[in-house]
């Protein structure tokens, strides 16, 4: 995801929810309704559905396919209940992790280059924002980086070739030095 070179903090809330280097207290965690015992009012309810795709279009999707047993997941019921309970999640603007799962070992995802993280970039965390808000710029830009549209996929694929270049041949620079 990109963040505009305008935002100056270190950090920015949002609606969604990503397992990856996540955080919580006990008493956030006692709050989960795992089983989603809501579900069908949640189907019945078309503005809910709406505002849950905001925060990443293929939600309720992933989240049928979890209720009907087809996806064992645990995220979706914690992004369900980030949602429903009105909370907002905490993320870094510069990704502290490398998730090696997209190597082509990881359970729910295909490998792919896009995720790796360049640590060069990493800085501790101080700039927070003063008020605890949802920044649009950054849903928008969100919402643009998980896309499903096929103009999108396609663009991630070039990146992705592009990125698994760029290393290969920074590996054959330092095996020659």
């Amino acid at each position: 995801m990109r963040i505009p070179k305008s935002y100056e903090y270190d950090v920015y809330f949002s609606p969604g929810f990503s397992p990856w280097g996540w955080a919580s207290w006990k008493r956030a965690l006692a709050h989960i309704d795992w089983n989603v015992s809501d579900y069908r009012d949640f189907l019945a309810n078309p503005s809910q559905l709406k505002a849950f795709r905001q925060i990443g279009e293929d939600l309720p999707d992933l989240l049928a396919r979890q209720q009907s047993g087809e996806l064992d997941d645990w995220v979706l019921p914690m992004t369900y209940s980030v949602f429903k309970n009105n909370l907002l999640t905490v993320r870094p603007t510069c990704s502290l992790i490398d998730n090696i799962g997209h190597d082509g070992s990881g359970l729910h995802c295909k490998p792919t280059e896009l995720f790796r993280n360049d640590f060069s970039t990493a800085k501790a965390v101080h700039n927070f924002p003063q008020t605890i808000s949802i920044d649009e710029r950054l849903m928008r830009a969100s919402r643009l980086a998980h896309s499903k549209s096929f103009f999108h996929r396609a663009a991630r694929k070039g990146l992705d070739l592009i990125l698994k270049t760029r290393r290969q041949i920074t590996s054959q620079q330092k095996q020659t030095w």
